[in-house]
């Protein structure tokens, strides 16, 4: 007589680790750590069991530098810490197309991370955002727990652009919740029927 378990009460195996290297790049006039935030992103999105691998990051000491990025004239008089991406998803700003050609030229990873002075998105106050069509993320104050905001971000290029119909609570704007809903974990490792059910949801 067979002694293995009934099917339906085998532990699940543990998925596989999914390693997904990120560019790390740290503008003047940040006001977070971004070692710190990445770390903390990292073991959030722990639960589902996807890593993130931070890439020597790119640090822009002199203020030069961020103020061509974000506004095109180094001899831009607006303070350093005000310095703003402007995240329009309808028409790229010149301080996005900058960025996105920025981590183009240097691109080693799979994400970009972008911490910057100051993020406003052009739909709402938000002070981080995701691009709408790269996988890059820009990271300005932050609002909520350490990691919170690159978290939250990087979910919208790994589940959904749109947050109408996601559940996990890491997933809700104005909350500083941590949990990924199962479903929104597999969609986020690439699983097609958990990808379906996440747009079927948002639509």
């Amino acid at each position: 007589m067979s002694t293995a378990a009934p099917t339906d009460m085998r532990p699940a195996a543990h998925p596989t680790w999914i390693i997904q290297k990120i560019d790390v790049f740290v503008l003047a006039g940040t006001t977070v750590n971004s070692e710190e935030e990445i770390g903390a992103a990292a073991k959030i999105w722990s639960q589902c069991h996807i890593a993130f691998e931070a890439i020597q990051p790119h640090i822009y000491i002199g203020e030069a530098q961020t103020r061509h990025l974000l506004s095109g004239r180094t001899e831009d008089a607006t303070p350093l810490q005000e310095l703003t991406v402007i995240v329009n998803p309808d028409e790229p700003s010149p301080s996005m197309r900058n960025l996105r050609n920025e981590w183009f030229n240097r691109r080693r990873g799979d994400f970009a991370v972008f911490f910057v002075p100051r993020v406003r998105l052009t739909t709402n106050s938000a002070p981080s955002a995701a691009d709408p069509a790269y996988d890059i993320v820009y990271i300005g104050i932050r609002q909520y727990s350490t990691g919170w905001e690159v978290a939250h971000e990087l979910g919208h290029r790994l589940i959904s652009p749109v947050h109408h119909g996601l559940r996990s609570s890491l997933m809700h704007p104005n909350e500083s919740g941590d949990k990924i809903d199962e479903i929104e974990c597999r969609a986020a490792r690439g699983d097609a029927a958990a990808q379906y059910e996440v747009i079927r949801r948002t639509q």
